[in-house]
């Protein structure tokens, strides 16, 4: 919560304009046009269009007394080698049952390898790879078992925990729709039907700073997440930090995105 003391300890007087607090922008100079929602701590400016998360602004203003950050996180991050050599064994003999899984899925041979997605081999079972890319690069590996075995997710071991597919957004304009779902499949099936999908990685409770600033520019987020309770209370949780007032639930009659279109579903629907 951005309270008016945590401005005021940073020098600035705001006005209050709703759920959003009102002030001279700091990158541009021009009053009363840097909105600040009071929820997220995400920013815009109206006139030069400088926008991001609570902690950019704070660093324009220097730091906040009694607020120390936390040293970085050292990831150790996979090579795009890796991601290649998983593409291989997907597509060599090793690959048939799990592209086998994946065609069950909707997910056709453009779709795997735009995604670049994968098989490695884990405590002695071939498991999906799903790659995690930000800025270009991979940062983390989804690894899901593959029928017959029971349904389990792992991560490659000190990635990031970054949006799926969210290296879209610096193309995207503010005024385009953004599609977010509760994984990484499901926002494969989005993209699938030309909807700019991201997928949340860690659960549909989990949200990450860096991830707020990401999609704060967009005026309109629609949040596609499973439909039962975990599902519903993540994307409400999501929405409070992104601002209700541009976040909209979307409700599938299926359980998630894929079950929408291997039931057979269509873009207009």
């Amino acid at each position: 919560m951005i309270t008016e003391q945590t401005l005021n300890a940073v020098g600035i007087q705001p006005k209050e304009a709703g759920n959003q607090w009102q002030f001279e922008c700091p990158f541009c100079g021009k009053p009363d046009h840097m909105y600040v929602n009071k929820e997220t701590g995400a920013f815009k400016c109206h006139r030069c269009g400088e926008a991001g998360g609570w902690f950019t602004l704070r660093k324009q203003y220097g730091e906040i007394e009694g607020i120390t950050e936390l040293p970085p996180k050292e990831y150790k991050f996979p090579t795009d080698e890796y991601v290649i050599s998983c593409q291989k064994k997907l597509v060599g003999p090793s690959g048939v049952e799990a592209i086998k899984y994946l065609e069950s899925r909707k997910i056709t041979p453009d779709l795997i390898q735009f995604f670049k997605l994968g098989i490695d081999k884990k405590d002695g079972n071939f498991v999906l790879c799903i790659p995690i890319y930000e800025d270009g690069k991979p940062v983390n590996i989804k690894y899901r078992s593959l029928p017959p075995q029971e349904k389990k997710f792992t991560r490659w071991t000190d990635g990031k925990t970054a949006l799926f597919n969210n290296d879209i957004l610096k193309e995207m304009k503010e005024d385009d729709p953004v599609f977010v779902t509760e994984g990484e499949i499901d926002a494969i099936s989005l993209c699938s039907l030309g909807f700019k999908s991201i997928g949340v990685t860690g659960g549909a409770s989990t949200i990450q700073a860096g991830w707020i600033e990401r999609l704060s520019k967009f005026k309109k987020i629609y949040l596609v997440y499973d439909n039962d309770k975990q599902g519903d209370e993540g994307a409400k949780k999501f929405a409070k930090r992104l601002g209700y007032e541009r976040c909209f639930r979307v409700k599938l009659p299926t359980k998630d995105a894929n079950e929408f279109i291997c039931k057979g579903h269509t873009k207009e629907q």
